[in-house]
C-alpha cells in the first residue's frame, strides 16, 4: 500500500530519537511538503540522512492552481505548526476532502474534531504524530469517512456564513441586546 501525505514545511517536528515509532512496512508513505519556512533546510538535510529523501518531495512555494493538483494527489493532510490562528490550509485541505492530522493547539482543534474528522496530537511530540498517521494510512475507510466529514465540517465556513457571523458580532458590539437576522450575501460576479 502507498499513500501521500501533504503538509506544510513551516514548522515540522522533528524525530530525534533512534526509537520513534515509524509507519508500518506494510503502508509505504511519500510525503509531499508544500511551503517554504525556516525548517526546510534542516527538514531536507533530515530526509537525506534518514535516507528517505526519494519519498519526499519539497515544493516551495505553490500557486493556488497548482495546489489543488497536490491535494488531488494526497490521502492525508498534516497541519503540524502551532502558529495557526485560523490555518487556511487546513480549511482547504479538508474541503477537498482530506483527512486531517494536526497539532493540537491555537485554533486546530476548532477546525479538527478527534475522531471525526481527523486526529490531534500533543505538539512536538512526533511519536504520537506517527501514530496517528500511520492509523490512517493503514486504514482506507477511516480516510473516506474523516476526509467526507471534513468537507461537511468546513462547509460552514463559507463566505456567506463568515460575514453572516461578523455581522453579528460587530452588531453585538455595537449595543444591540440580540444578534439580528441577515440576509445571506451572495457575491457578485463582475
Amino acid at each position: 500500500m502507498t499513500w501521500r501525505c501533504c503538509s506544510s514545511a513551516a514548522s515540522a517536528p522533528r524525530r530525534t530519537s533512534t526509537n520513534s515509532s515509524a509507519p508500518s512496512p506494510a503502508c509505504r508513505c511519500f510525503a509531499e511538503i508544500v511551503g517554504d519556512g525556516s525548517c526546510r533546510p534542516a527538514l531536507e538535510s533530515l530526509a537525506a540522512e534518514l535516507g528517505v529523501a526519494d519519498r519526499v518531495c519539497f515544493h516551495g512555494f505553490v500557486p493556488d492552481a497548482d495546489l489543488v493538483r497536490i491535494y488531488a494527489c494526497c490521502q492525508i493532510f498534516c497541519m503540524p505548526g502551532t502558529a495557526e490562528l485560523q490555518s487556511i490550509a487546513t480549511m482547504e485541505a479538508m474541503a477537498a476532502g482530506l483527512p486531517v492530522v494536526a497539532a493540537d493547539a491555537m485554533a486546530l482543534p476548532h477546525l479538527v474534531h478527534p475522531g471525526v474528522n481527523g486526529h490531534l496530537y500533543p505538539p512536538g511530540d512526533v511519536d504520537a504524530l506517527a501514530i496517528r498517521l500511520d492509523e490512517l494510512a493503514c486504514d482506507a475507510g477511516a480516510r473516506a469517512s474523516m476526509g467526507a466529514a471534513g468537507r461537511a465540517l468546513v462547509a460552514r465556513h463559507d463566505l456567506a456564513g463568515t460575514l453572516e457571523s461578523f455581522v453579528s458580532v460587530y452588531r453585538h458590539a455595537c449595543g444591540e441586546a440580540r444578534p439580528v437576522e441577515t440576509e445571506r450575501c451572495q457575491p457578485s460576479v463582475a
